[in-house]
């Protein structure tokens, strides 16, 4: 400065206080990991609860924008004086600054949430579907299959305070059950539309939803008692009687239980039971068979019965009748004298006519009879078949000629044996057939004898006789 002499200089000196501009950071959920990059006039990167500071700000306009990390909204912007602005679209904080104003701009990030859907399986898979649809309120559909991946996926970035809704297509004919479906967080289900509703995350939260499926199961046992009627022998008509005991080894409840039999001649009582608890069993239903000659011959009786639930359940089991056989077989033998000859009594050459009665009495048919006799000739058969109780008397005859032994002996007995293919089945029966002794024959008059000299004695005497009689009486 240049003063003229008697000059008078007045110099003012005027002071304007600076500012300072904040970048202030807040992050819901409070404490939440992360960091922040801000450029323009407040730069820097900051994290939860810190702040960025430019200060000897000469009063003015100046700006600080937010690179808005993944994951992260940018929910608000708030400044503590009427002059400033902050706009969320752009993430960008107008600072108005006066002198000696101190300007705080709060920059408020609220994290994103994730759901992670997974699929758990509770029972055996083999042989059915693994593969699960969904569908879902925030995107695309998807598919789970824990068998063969992937068994769970996860969803990020989405909106806290949202709710959200996942449902699954429960492949109800695959045989499976939704048994639970869970997020955790008051999430409302309903397991009959598999759906999970109002999913409601909070800022930053990692939730997980399972659905559990399983496989309804049962077990059927099918018990089978004989009545033989007290004697011991299965015979045609006897009954077998069934009691058929269904259990829920599943963890759902089952219904409309049907309870059937391989054989169309099994009648069962009882079928469908109404429903079964998990854990419960049922022994109401029951069952009977009359026996026939097939199921006597064959030895035993099989049949196998099943059990089915609406939900696909299902199970058998089968039930094995031994049913002993008992074969047996009674001979009749009776024999008839034939006079073939005409002459009076036994003589030799004279035959024996025989008839024999074949009778079944065990309980099994009997095959391929057969009739044998030592001394006798036999004809007819073999009788192919001959069912329990039945007697055959017109296939086998026998015949015998008697020998002058036989008559000499006064008697002849023989024996015969019916046997047939189901061992050891045979029986015998014998004839005696009784000879009485011959007459002996009277004397014989020579009538040539008698009419020539015979005829004079008697003339003789008849003539004396007379004689004796005239004197006797003169």
């Amino acid at each position: 400065m240049v003063i003229d002499p008697g000059q008078t200089v007045a110099c003012t000196f005027t002071n304007r206080k600076l500012g300072s501009i904040v970048v202030m950071k807040e992050t819901l959920p409070d404490g939440a990991q992360g960091s922040f990059a801000f450029t323009g006039d407040a730069a820097g990167s900051i994290g939860d609860g810190q702040m960025i500071t430019v200060s000897d700000l000469s009063p003015g306009a100046y700006s600080s924008t937010e690179t808005v990390p993944t994951g992260w909204d940018l929910t608000d912007i708030s400044c503590d004086d009427g002059n400033s602005t902050g706009n969320e679209g752009n993430a960008t904080a107008s600072f108005n600054v006066e002198a000696g104003e101190t300007v705080t701009c709060t920059f408020t990030n609220t994290q994103q949430a994730s759901l992670t859907v997974e699929k758990v399986l509770d029972g055996d898979p083999t042989g059915l579907t693994t593969s699960f649809a969904y569908t879902r309120s925030f995107g695309a559909d998807f598919n789970l299959d824990p068998v063969n991946t992937p068994g769970s996926v996860q969803f990020d970035n989405l909106q806290p305070g949202t709710p959200l809704t996942v449902t699954e297509t429960i492949p109800t004919t695959a045989g499976w059950q939704l048994l639970s479906a869970t997020c955790g967080v008051g999430e409302t289900v309903n397991l009959g539309t598999g759906t999970i509703s109002n999913i409601v995350l909070d800022p930053g939260e990692q939730a997980t939803c399972t659905f559990t499926n399983t496989v309804p199961t049962l077990m059927l046992e099918k018990t089978g008692t004989l009545d033989d009627g007290g004697d011991g022998i299965a015979n045609v008509g006897d009954t077998i009687n069934y009691v058929f005991t269904v259990t829920n080894t599943g963890k759902v409840a089952l219904s409309n239980i049907v309870v059937t039999d391989a054989d169309p001649d099994v009648t069962i009582v009882g079928s469908p039971i109404e429903g079964l608890a998990p854990g419960a069993s049922d022994d109401t239903v029951t069952g009977s068979y009359v026996l026939t000659q097939v199921d006597i011959d064959a030895g035993t009786f099989s049949n196998t019965a099943t059990a089915t639930s609406d939900e696909g359940a299902t199970d058998d089991d089968d039930d094995t009748q031994p049913l002993a056989p008992t074969p047996a077989i009674m001979l009749s033998k009776t024999g008839t004298l034939n006079d073939d000859d005409g002459n009076p009594g036994v003589t030799e050459g004279d035959t024996i006519s025989y008839a024999f009665a074949v009778t079944n009495t065990g309980n099994v048919t009997l095959t391929n009879i057969t009739i044998t006799d030592p001394k006798a000739t036999v004809s007819g058969g073999p009788i192919a078949s001959l069912l329990p109780g039945a007697s055959d008397s017109s296939t086998f005859t026998g015949s015998y000629t008697v020998t002058q032994a036989d008559i000499d002996a006064g008697s002849f007995t023989n024996i015969a044996t019916a046997s047939s293919a189901e061992p050891p089945t045979s029986d015998d029966d014998d004839d005696t057939q009784s000879f009485a002794p011959p007459v002996p024959a009277a004397p014989a008059i020579a009538v040539s004898t008698l009419s020539s000299y015979g005829l004079a004695l008697l003339a003789l005497l008849m003539l004396g006789m007379g004689f004796v009689g005239y004197r006797r009486f003169s």
